[in-house]
């Protein structure tokens, strides 16, 4: 289990983000990750908290938005693979290219 739950820290953090923005960008990438991750765990807790809703609904909703946030992402993941060539090396995206945005909400 824990290499499963770990594994995708390898591809994200070494494989994809090497590959595809400069150094700074790496930088700029790995901050704003673990940031969206306390944002996004204190707004989960204080979701689950809920005391107006009853558990059960609480439940519902909460695999609801996972559902979303799951599927989402990997539509974005697959959108973002289908672009790119492993044989071919990519231009390094930059912090005030184009598109960053985009591929850093997907990174987060």
């Amino acid at each position: 289990m824990f290499i499963a739950s770990n594994y995708f820290y390898t591809y994200l953090f070494k494989d994809m983000s090497s590959c595809y923005f400069t150094t700074p960008t790496r930088t700029f990438n790995n901050i704003f990750y673990y940031i969206a991750q306390m944002i996004g765990s204190v707004t989960i807790g204080y979701f689950l908290d809920y005391a107006r809703i009853t558990g059960r609904h609480i439940a519902l909703i909460s695999w609801g938005i996972m559902l979303v946030f799951v599927n989402a992402t990997w539509g974005g993941g697959e959108a973002f693979v289908r672009k790119t060539n492993r044989g071919v090396a990519s231009p390094l995206m930059d912090l005030y290219g184009k598109d960053y945005f985009r591929y850093l909400f997907l990174y987060m």
